[in-house]
């Protein structure tokens, strides 16, 4: 019973695969899962491809048909979810062996087409990375390219981007600027965020309060991230450290000094606990 339905679904997923085949002048576009890479021979030619999974059938977009942009290795692709044209479609005589070629680089300026025509500031959209670096992310939302910055990623502050996001992840983000004349957008994953200045009412001036040490700037200080509310504080490089190193990731307490309610953030010392207590609390720790 189970293999019959399957049988079923096959053909009928066959059956749209070949009516999307013939609407490609209609810009039928259809969506699979990228299971993995592989070598594609096509007469005498010879290419990586993506293999795709569509409803019990598979297929193949080559890496000429991904994008316009060259990528190191297409393995990043492997996972996610992609758009695609059918480019063709194919079986044996015996009708067993079926498989469809895909075009995603259609797919992308067809898509492009569609979202310049309604495109407006506060529309939200899921964007696929297509590419990373220390201070911004290359987004592809409905196949227009743009790069967020890294200051609209997060309220909390990323020192690398690189080690937060990687190529082939979806992030949700909102249009907060357009030009359709120059086809161009800008976006926010920021602004998807609950704004932590929201919560700074709940610490006061002369509080102690457990925070992170995010990052360390010779020239602008020492940022910190407050529990538990990932408020950002701002410290001057304590004095009298002496051979004491501090470093990212450890953990310290925090004075407030100053609220600042326009940027969310707090300025404050950050203070070490004595070399003696450290030891006290881990022996403590320990059961001494």
């Amino acid at each position: 019973m189970v293999q019959k339905q399957q049988e079923i679904q096959v053909a009928q997923t066959w059956a749209d695969l070949r009516q999307a085949n013939n609407k490609k002048a209609k810009k039928f576009i259809l969506k699979a899962n990228v299971v993995g890479l592989e070598d594609l021979s096509l007469g005498t030619k010879k290419e990586q491809a993506l293999k795709m999974y569509y409803e019990g059938i598979y297929g193949y977009i080559p890496i000429s048909k991904v994008d316009d942009y060259e990528f190191k290795s297409l393995q990043m692709f492997v996972g996610t979810q992609l758009d695609f044209i059918v480019e063709g479609v194919f079986e044996d005589k015996e009708g067993e062996g079926k498989f469809f070629l895909g075009n995603r680089k259609e797919a992308l300026e067809i898509l492009a087409e569609s979202f310049w025509r309604t495109a407006d500031v506060g529309q939200e959209y899921e964007a696929f990375v297509s590419g990373v670096d220390k201070y911004g992310v290359y987004l592809v939302i409905e196949g227009v390219r743009t790069r967020m910055e890294r200051e609209d990623y997060s309220y909390t502050f990323v020192k690398d981007l690189q080690e937060e996001v990687f190529i082939g992840d979806t992030l949700d983000v909102r249009i907060t600027k357009v030009d359709k004349e120059a086809k161009r957008i800008e976006v926010s994953r920021k602004v998807l965020e609950q704004d932590p200045k929201e919560f700074l009412k709940e610490y006061k001036l002369g509080g102690f309060y457990a925070g992170t040490i995010i990052n360390i700037d010779v020239d602008a200080g020492i940022f910190v991230r407050l529990e538990p509310r990932n408020i950002t504080g701002r410290s001057n490089i304590p004095a009298g450290l002496g051979k004491r190193l501090l470093k990212e990731g450890e953990q310290v307490n925090f004075k407030v000094t100053d609220i600042n309610q326009v940027n969310g953030r707090v300025n404050g010392l950050v203070i070490i606990p004595r070399v003696g207590q450290t030891n006290k609390q881990k022996g403590k720790s320990n059961g001494r």
